[in-house]
């Protein structure tokens, strides 16, 4: 395994792209920013359930959105699915963070419709949001939000929220979100602040990239770490 800071480039159908500590997969000769999983309103539709949840996941969510696009200035945002998470997370206090984000960023935003943006309805046109079904094209890239158990690649997807767990010399572990490199194809982390995990084997010739704060971890079978986790 090796460390690198900020980002990692990888080689998918021929382009190279740029797997980000920040969430993100960018693919650059295009200005294309890939995010996957914002489960906005998470928080908001829990509390309105009777859930004790803090507030302020989707709004510190949405400026990391912002950030990004400020640094990146990407020609196209592209959302792999679940953007909201359930049909009451779009409350007013959502909408507005949104849409001060969207009034700053001219460029288009794309929606691939994921699980949970099927049970929340159809995104407000005045939200500023193509919504597009799963099998989208850009360049050599299929789009999808469940990522695809067999067909040809190179795809992106996201719904499964990957994360591996380091395991330490003394035993101790630490459970790391991460891009999962399979098949062909490349599953991105939730960029959403309120996601969680479950377990899955990684398997020979697969490589998981963790997200080690400001820094990325490339990790393959071959090393201690044994077991890449994700969430349906």
């Amino acid at each position: 395994m090796c460390f690198d800071a900020g980002a990692l480039d990888r080689t998918l159908g021929g382009e190279t792209v740029s797997l980000r500590a920040d969430r993100c997969l960018y693919w650059p000769r295009k200005r294309v920013l890939f995010v996957a999983d914002l489960h906005l309103g998470k928080g908001s539709s829990m509390r309105a359930i009777g859930l004790p949840v803090p507030p302020g996941s989707s709004a510190a969510t949405i400026l990391r959105m912002k950030s990004l696009t400020e640094l990146l200035q990407p020609k196209e945002v592209v959302i792999l699915g679940d953007l909201w998470h359930a049909r009451g997370s779009r409350s007013a206090e959502v909408c507005e963070a949104w849409m001060q984000w969207r009034t700053s960023f001219a460029s288009a935003v794309t929606l691939i419709i994921g699980n949970h943006d099927r049970r929340s309805g159809r995104c407000a046109s005045d939200l500023g949001i193509d919504e597009r079904q799963e099998g989208e094209v850009r360049g050599p890239f299929t789009l999808f939000h469940h990522p695809p158990s067999s067909g040809p690649g190179p795809w992106l997807a996201g719904h499964i929220h990957p994360g591996v767990d380091v395991i330490g010399r003394g035993k101790q572990s630490l459970r790391l979100s991460c891009f999962h490199l399979a098949n062909a194809g490349c599953v991105l982390p939730a960029f959403g602040d309120f996601t969680g995990t479950a377990r899955i084997r990684l398997q020979p010739g697969e490589e998981a990239v963790a997200l080690a704060g400001d820094r990325l971890l490339s990790i393959r079978p071959t090393c201690e770490i044994h077991n890449i986790y994700y969430q349906k």
